[in-house]
């Protein structure tokens, strides 16, 4: 499923806020109001309160996005260690 965009989550601050905070309260006046829209759960309403008091944004964290590093930088790294055993004068910098 696609990402709400910036428009839905402020309109779902702006009715949990209208809403006393109360997220259920909040689910049901969103409905109210936005109809036609996709209507979020009590939790994620939750969470976007979560993330903008803790993470000063409404997008999601980029969390174990990307290539992974693990053996490959292991390898890396023990390639360059080799180098430098097998010749000291290398420079490191």
């Amino acid at each position: 499923m696609e990402p709400y965009t910036s428009t839905e989550y402020t309109d779902m601050l702006l009715t949990l806020g209208a809403a006393g905070g109360n997220a259920a309260e909040g689910v049901r006046m969103y409905a109210g109001q936005y109809p036609n829209r996709r209507q979020p759960s009590r939790p994620t309403y939750l969470s976007v309160e979560r993330r903008l008091r803790e993470y000063g944004s409404l997008n999601a964290r980029a969390v174990n996005r990307g290539r992974p590093h693990g053996e490959q930088v292991l390898d890396a790294e023990e390639d360059i260690l080799d180098a430098i055993a097998d010749d000291p004068s290398t420079s490191t910098r």
